[in-house]
């Protein structure tokens, strides 16, 4: 009866029919098996296992956690160090905080009458966790007086306990005054998700030994990157252009980083191109695979291929390459995928290139058509050459 009162009571205070003191009674269980203390509200993700998704506004806001009402962008005045414990205890239980919450990035869109957009650079707004079910159950949570924990941008130190196990899909995003982040030492296993560290002020991170996989983007822009012996899997987009400098711990037995580039330990897989390295590439028999956005953004100007043939030009491969004029000695792919080539303005050579099954639509958005064959029985998408005029251009 007294749970049944409560959701009455919360659902009442939501529709503004009556006025109930929902601070009081945030502190009681509430639903999706959540629980709040000292500050924080937790979310029970496992036997035992939680994951810290609200922080009590008014506790946050008095300590410049995130921006102030009228949206203005903060500059905390001193260090604003956030700590994230390893356990906490509720109604005689201890929890063990094993995650950082999962925030959902946007997926891949493309519209011609409006817009064109990469989620795995352009992540977009992240919604809601994904077990708040819908915008009432949120509202329910925001009415107790709560914010996520990943629109605290005011944080610039984040200490995270070793009892992690996950660091959730954007969970770090946005924080743009972070500049220091503690891991331990190392973990027993732990992995990130995708667009973990999009948007903040990291300018170097150490990834702690014990880390299995990196997930699409995680790194966001970070420009000095160490990477653990125990790295098994990484997403793409990881290494990117805006990194300066790149370490791989001795030992890892999955990578291997030669001029600038990360590669597979065997030379198969390119996974991506760091601002290290040159302007002309030549790229490997060996090399089997580019990676979606491997180049993307980078200041490489011309590509010799080894290989004669490439399976395909994965979404994004060179995307924004502004500088890219020549690409030379690949003789057939079977496809260019989605914004392989957009925005290359001055590519115009591809050798004596095939094509031989298909060109992905916005292959070579903003970019001119450079001189290449296609065979008469692929096909060519609509817009793979040609941008639509946007409605409300000039």
């Amino acid at each position: 009866m007294k749970n049944k009162l409560f959701v009455v009571c919360l659902i009442l205070s939501f529709l503004m029919i009556t006025n109930i003191d929902v601070h009081a009674a945030k502190y009681s269980d509430i639903k999706n098996n959540c629980f709040w203390e000292d500050y924080v509200c937790y979310h029970i993700v496992g036997k035992n296992e939680v994951e810290p998704f609200l922080i009590d506004s008014e506790y946050g806001e008095s300590k410049e956690y995130w921006y102030p009402t009228n949206g203005e962008l903060i500059t905390p005045k001193e260090d604003v160090v956030l700590s994230i414990p390893s356990t906490v205890d509720h109604n005689g239980i201890s929890y063990t905080i094993t995650r950082m919450p999962d925030y959902k990035a946007s997926g891949v869109t493309f519209d011609p009458k409006y817009e064109i957009s990469i989620s795995i650079l352009d992540p977009g707004y992240y919604e809601e966790p994904s077990f708040i079910k819908n915008y009432m159950d949120y509202m329910t949570y925001s009415g107790l007086g709560g914010h996520p924990i990943n629109s605290l941008n005011g944080v610039t130190h984040l200490i995270l306990p070793n009892t992690l196990e996950h660091i959730g899909n954007g969970s770090l995003a946005y924080y743009s005054n972070l500049k220091i982040i503690d891991f331990p030492t190392n973990y027993e296993f732990i992995t990130f998700g995708d667009n973990v560290f999009i948007e903040n002020s990291l300018k170097k991170i150490v990834i702690p030994e014990g880390t299995y996989k990196l997930g699409t983007a995680s790194l966001g822009k970070i420009s000095e990157v160490s990477l653990p012996k125990s790295l098994k899997k990484i997403g793409d987009y990881v290494i990117n252009s805006s990194m300066n400098k790149i370490t791989l711990a001795k030992g890892n037995r999955y990578f291997k980083i030669t001029n600038g580039i990360m590669y597979s330990k065997d030379g198969g897989i390119l996974y991506g191109v760091s601002a290290k390295a040159p302007s002309k590439i030549t790229i490997l028999k060996a090399v089997k695979e580019i990676r979606p956005c491997a180049f993307a953004y980078s200041k490489v100007k011309e590509i010799k291929f080894k290989g004669k043939y490439l399976n395909f030009i994965n979404k994004g491969t060179f995307l924004g390459c502004i500088n890219l004029t020549k690409i030379s000695g690949l003789k057939e792919v079977k496809g260019i995928e989605y914004a392989a080539f957009s925005g290359c303005p001055k590519l115009k050579s591809f050798s004596n290139l095939k094509v031989n099954d298909y060109i992905s639509i916005a292959a070579f958005w903003d970019s001119k058509k450079p001189k290449f064959k296609i065979d008469t029985t692929a096909t060519v998408k609509k817009y793979a050459f040609k941008r639509p005029k946007i409605t409300g251009e000039d």
